[in-house]
C-alpha cells in the first residue's frame, strides 16, 4: 500500500512537471510556475528515495537493520518541509546559507541510510562480506563527514582528499557487491537448487499416432516407433527472484528472503 501510494505521488509529480512546463511555454505570464515546478521536482525525487527505502526496509532481514533504515522516513518527510518552506515561504528571518546546509545535511544523512539499506539487501557469502561491510562503512563515513563539513568555511585540505578517497571506496565497493550478488546468486540457483531437469524427470505416454508406450524426457524428443515428434515442458514453482521451490521445505526462499507462498 505504501509502495502504491509512493509511486503514484512519483507519476504525478512527473506529470506535474511536464503539464507546468507546457503551461509555462504556452502562456508565459502564468503566476507561480516556477515554485510549482520546484516543488513537483522535490516531491517527485524524494518519493523515489522513499520507493528505494521502502524496498529496503522490506527486504531487511534483522532489527537492527530495520532500526537504521527507519529514521530515514523521517529525514524524508524533514526533507521535504524544508525545501517547501524555501520555495514558498518567506525565510528572511533565516539566513539562506544555513537553511541551504540543513538542507543539504539532511539529504546526505538521507543517502547514508538509503545506501545501506539497498546494500545490506544485497546476499553475499564468504569473503565478498567484508566487501560489503566495508562498502557500507565507506559510504557511511563519508555521508556524514561532509554533512558535518558543510557548516564550516575552509575545512583541511587533507581531509577533502582522504573524503575523495572513501567516495571512491564507497563507489568502487557499491559496483562490486551489486555484480558480486548476480554472480553469486546466480552460480547459487545453478548448483544448489533441485531442479527438474537436474532429477531427469519425465513423463510415461503412449505415442499418440502408433501407441508405442514412451518415457519421454523434459523437452523435445521423437518416437522410436514411427518417428513422431513429442514435446514435454514442465513448470516449476518459482520465486520472483527466480529461484526454484520443488523440492524445497522452507517458510522464506533461502535467495531474497521472500515468504514461500502456498502453491495450489
Amino acid at each position: 500500500m505504501i509502495r502504491r501510494a509512493l509511486m503514484v505521488t512519483l507519476l504525478a509529480s512527473v506529470g506535474l512537471c511536464a503539464a507546468v512546463g507546457v503551461l509555462v511555454l504556452l502562456l508565459p505570464s502564468v503566476g507561480h510556475a516556477e515554485e510549482i515546478v520546484y516543488t513537483a521536482l522535490v516531491v517527485g525525487i524524494y518519493s523515489l528515495v522513499a520507493l528505494l527505502n521502502v524496498a529496503a526496509w522490506e527486504q531487511a532481514r534483522s532489527a537492527w537493520a530495520r532500526a537504521v533504515i527507519a529514521p530515514s522516513f523521517l529525514l524524508i518527510i524533514a526533507a521535504i518541509a524544508l525545501c517547501e518552506c524555501s520555495i514558498w515561504g518567506d525565510w528572511t528571518w533565516v539566513q539562506e546559507e544555513h537553511l541551504a546546509q540543513t538542507i543539504g545535511t539532511l539529504s546526505l544523512l538521507l543517502v547514508a541510510t538509503t545506501h545501506f539499506g539497498m546494500i545490506h539487501a544485497t546476499r553475499l557469502y564468504g569473503f565478498p562480506c567484508w566487501i560489503k561491510r566495508a562498502t557500507i562503512a565507506a559510504a557511511a563515513i563519508a555521508c556524514v563527514s561532509t554533512s558535518v563539513m558543510i557548516w564550516f568555511d575552509n575545512p583541511p585540505s587533507l581531509l577533502l582528499r582522504l573524503l575523495g578517497v572513501l567516495d571512491i571506496l564507497a563507489v568502487a565497493g557499491t559496483v562490486m557487491t551489486a555484480l558480486l550478488s548476480k554472480f553469486q546468486g546466480a552460480r547459487r540457483r545453478a548448483e544448489d537448487a533441485p531442479t527438474l531437469h537436474r532429477r531427469g524427470a519425465g513423463v510415461r505416454l503412449r505415442c499418440p499416432r502408433c501407441a508405442e508406450p514412451l518415457n519421454v524426457p523434459i523437452g523435445e524428443s521423437r518416437c522410436g516407433r514411427c518417428k513422431l515428434t513429442i514435446k514435454v515442458e514442465f513448470e516449476e514453482p518459482r520465486c520472483r527472484c527466480g529461484y526454484p521451490f520443488l523440492g524445497l521445505r522452507a517458510e522464506a526462499c533461502p535467495e531474497c528472503g521472500r515468504p514461500i507462498p502456498e502453491i495450489d
